[in-house]
């Protein structure tokens, strides 16, 4: 899925063309492809939808005011799409998004707005991708206490170049650690790899993301890099 801009004096479109459907949202026009799903209801789907049942719930259970803070930190925190425009999620999107990720991260659920801007973006030194043996291994470096009292949120995903196997293009959590050793320069997520993709090839390409995730659920922007498994 994309958002579009129209020009030309077109305000909006909505339909179907050459496969693709187009609509309109909150946030403005939009396309994405056509797809005939065989089953909506499959388990991993179901795995994806189901944390999202309860945070209506909670929404309502949590105090007026709690919310009108959610509503005006929405309003104070614009955000910016891939189109350079501003838009705003309301609190309750701020709520879930705060949620959601604090919930992959394993952290504890918040009921207040953030008070706290995000984690600034680690910057790290590298990514070494290259074989231990028969199976992946996996280093990233970053400067000592780069993490001090947050997240350490690590994603990836690979591409099996020149192979038969194929992933969807899509970022998996590999690893999150909080508040790291302060002493800590160097963190490997082989064993996270080895499950998800396998022990890895000549070919292989690995993209990564890491970000600082705070304990009110907001992340850093993150840093992203690539490496390619080495010839022999």
């Amino acid at each position: 899925m994309a958002i579009i801009k129209c020009g030309g004096g077109v305000v909006g479109i909505r339909g179907q063309l050459g496969g693709n459907i187009f609509s309109s949202g909150t946030n403005g026009p939009y396309v994405r492809t056509w797809a005939n799903i065989p089953n909506p209801c499959t388990q991993n789907q179901f795995f994806r939808r189901f944390p999202f049942q309860a945070w209506p719930g909670v929404w309502a259970a949590i105090s007026a005011g709690q919310r009108a803070d959610w509503n005006a930190y929405g309003k104070a925190h614009p955000k910016t799409n891939p189109l350079l425009e501003t838009y705003h999620l309301n609190g309750y999107q701020w709520f879930v998004s705060c949620n959601q990720r604090l919930t992959a991260w394993s952290g504890t659920e918040v009921h207040d707005a953030p008070v706290n801007p995000p984690p600034t973006t680690v910057t790290c030194t590298a990514v070494d991708y290259a074989p231990d043996g028969l199976i992946a291994d996996i280093d990233i470096q970053h400067v000592a206490d780069a993490f001090a009292d947050n997240f350490r949120v690590i994603h990836a995903y690979v591409i099996p170049w020149g192979t038969n196997t194929s992933w969807p293009s899509a970022y998996y959590q590999m690893r999150v650690d909080f508040d790291p050793d302060p002493g800590e320069t160097l963190v490997n997520f082989a064993l996270a790899h080895n499950i998800k993709f396998g022990p890895g090839a000549v070919g292989y390409k690995m993209f990564v993301r890491v970000m600082a995730g705070s304990i009110e659920g907001l992340a850093s922007i993150p840093w992203e890099s690539q490496a390619t498994w080495p010839t022999a």
